[in-house]
């Protein structure tokens, strides 16, 4: 069995890099025949609940070690000016590492294990307006020196494929897709009846699970919210999710106010971050889970409410009809009149939750996706070590 090495990120910031590695080791450890087991390196110090939602699923295959307390910057330097970064290459030899993942890191040009760069979007080249042009060189440099060393990119949709090689034609043929999937978090049939109850949600409500994140794009929904008040239709909107945007610090506080001076909150429920057992359930109990994303390179909250069965309101995002076809109610993110009209019909149209046998045939075919990530990830393993033998 071949390892994959993995960093986890510990300031719980980036929520979707910590998910995209959790679901990565759940993946490959459902599925050996991958060829690939996951090993994860974390810091002594970094974050209890984060080291025990990790322990408690790889056990010994989580490496702590003192190193990474030290910060991504810290190998930064040996990495760009000696060619490799020493210490997490000692790391990796010490620990029989067959290939590492590179997330938002640079290990070096002579690092001397096969190395997969895994790029989750290109955000920065739509919204640019969301970064600061440090952050903007900071992402393009990053990506133009690990091609330059020779690495496989990794990417989660054919969306960001095709993205990768427009504004990276060096690309070309060193690509790898791998789309992430999610097993369910509940079992059919299984709920918790007093999940509502305890967020102070009333009976019918839509879930919008994503981190406040600007380009989330929360405040339409409000907007949206707002035209159907004045149409004297009352819809309810419950949001949770990591509250701080690294790139807009205020983005929190001025949805808040928003929702406030707009005498919308009953409209708009803020649940913040909510424990992960609740997750499920509260998509279980709404009446859709809604993601108005601007930007996507392969939703973690689609893939759950699909492995639920749960009806799904998504932005009409290539890559979201990519990732789920024609089933889910799609609308135009930039315009809050069309994000209220698909509201307004999904809120009159909704009827039963999810039957047990739509639970059960959901969870079937959650399965057999992440079978195939993991079948996927394993063979982009695969084209690193290849590359790297060239």
């Amino acid at each position: 069995m071949k390892r994959i090495a993995l960093r986890l990120p510990d300031d719980h910031v980036w929520t979707g890099g910590v998910n995209y590695i959790e679901t990565v080791c759940r993946a490959l450890l459902a599925n050996p025949d991958c060829g690939y087991e996951p090993l994860v390196f974390c810091s002594p110090s970094a974050d209890p609940q984060l080291q025990a939602r990790f322990g408690g699923m790889l056990g010994a295959r989580l490496v702590r070690d003192a190193y990474m307390a030290r910060g991504r910057r810290a190998g930064l330097i040996g990495a760009v000016a000696l060619g490799c970064n020493r210490a997490m290459a000692a790391l990796c030899v010490h620990n029989d590492c067959d290939v590492i993942l590179e997330a938002a890191d640079f290990y070096g040009w002579r690092f001397p294990v096969a190395t997969l760069a895994w790029v989750p979007d290109f955000q920065d080249r739509y919204l640019p307006q969301l970064f600061s042009r440090r952050a903007l060189a900071q992402r393009s440099l990053g990506l133009r020196l690990q091609l330059a060393a020779g690495r496989t990119v990794l990417l989660s949709s054919e969306d960001a494929r095709k993205d990768c090689e427009k504004f990276y034609p060096r690309a070309r043929a060193r690509t790898a897709v791998a789309r992430f999937a999610v097993l369910p978090a509940l079992q059919p049939g299984e709920h918790d009846a007093l999940v509502q109850q305890r967020h102070g949600l009333p009976a019918r409500f839509f879930y919008l699970p994503n981190q406040f994140w600007a380009h989330k794009n929360h405040l339409r929904v409000v907007e949206a919210l707002q035209l159907l008040r004045e149409r004297g239709r009352q819809v309810a909107v419950a949001a949770s999710g990591n509250p701080n945007d690294p790139r807009q610090l205020d983005y929190y506080g001025r949805l808040q106010k928003t929702v406030a001076d707009a005498d919308l909150t009953e409209s708009f429920r803020f649940l913040g971050n909510v424990p992960r057992a609740d997750v499920a359930s509260l998509m279980r109990a709404s009446v859709a889970m809604l993601n108005p994303s601007l930007f996507e390179g392969w939703s973690t909250t689609v893939e759950e409410a699909r492995s639920l069965g749960v009806r799904m309101v998504l932005s009409d995002l290539a890559v979201h009809r990519e990732q789920v076809g024609a089933d889910a109610d799609f609308f135009d993110p930039l315009d809050p009149a069309a994000i209220a009209a698909c509201l307004e019909r999904v809120w009159l149209e909704a009827c039963e939750r999810p039957t047990l046998s739509a639970q059960q045939a959901a969870a079937a075919r959650a399965q057999q996706r992440v079978r195939e990530f993991a079948g996927q990830f394993g063979y982009a393993c695969e084209q690193a070590r290849v590359r790297r033998q060239n």
